[in-house]
């Protein structure tokens, strides 16, 4: 079962100098390189060969949240990460199934038509979403929202979205970040691996899931794993 991303949803972040995003949890995400020099964080693991980590959270009703967060800054961590994603995602499509749950970070702001576009030709179900905006003064931002259903092919709901972005006096650059799931086929995930607008298609929520599912003994819909966007190490200049 796909768990829908909540992370993101009216989410607005000013970038600077000092970039910090709070996390799920209410406590700031460490890296894994931070993590390494300190200690995981109590509840914190890392992935297959310290690739990423994820940190887990049990509520008294039972649901888990789990949010996964990978250190892109470390040269040969990116390198990796990104080659065994792809190796995981080629895998999902050659096994074929139901859709899979991913988080796409954009190399650079897109177009919403063009984002929206490609959201329909690939078959994605989206969640969430992130535009990149700028106020007045040209200072980018985020700003997160839930994905409009529709049958039109509509995903940002720019009627929502309007009082922030007047009260900001912003506009919009363009959509940096999508989450929902992709069917996994040639069309849908391939498509999106092929992309060259797409920096990662990150599709390690399967994984983290089954993981936890396995050591925590949680029913696989109870699990709600959030994936950290790539897009905030894009966009802090340091690729």
């Amino acid at each position: 079962m796909i768990r829908k991303c909540h992370l993101l949803v009216g989410l607005v972040v000013v970038f600077g100098a000092a970039f910090v995003l709070a996390g799920l949890f209410g406590q700031p995400l460490f890296s894994a390189v931070e993590a390494a020099v300190v200690g995981l964080l109590p509840g914190q693991k890392a992935g297959p060969d310290n690739l990423y980590t994820y940190t887990i959270e049990t509520k008294r009703s039972g649901e888990v949240y789990v949010l996964v967060n990978v250190d892109f800054r470390n040269v040969t961590t990116r390198v990796r990460y990104l080659q065994a994603n792809q190796e995981k995602a080629e895998a999902m499509i050659l096994k074929g199934g139901p859709p899979v749950q991913a988080t796409v970070a954009f190399a650079k702001p897109i177009p919403i038509a063009d984002f929206e576009a490609l959201v329909k030709s690939t078959g994605f179900v989206a969640d969430n979403y992130v535009l990149e905006i700028r106020d007045q003064q040209g200072k980018p931002a985020w700003n997160g929202g839930r994905a409009k259903s529709s049958n039109d092919g509509t995903v940002v709901d720019l009627e929502l979205a309007r009082p922030g972005l007047e009260k900001l006096q912003a506009s919009i650059d363009g959509a940096v970040i999508l989450v929902g799931s992709v069917p996994p086929t040639k069309d849908g995930l391939g498509r999106l691996l092929k992309d060259p607008r797409v920096f990662l298609a990150d599709v390690v929520a399967t994984e983290v899931l089954e993981r936890v599912s396995r050591d925590t003994g949680a029913a696989r819909e109870k699990i709600r794993v959030d994936v950290l966007p790539a897009y905030s190490f894009i966009r802090g200049g340091t690729q």
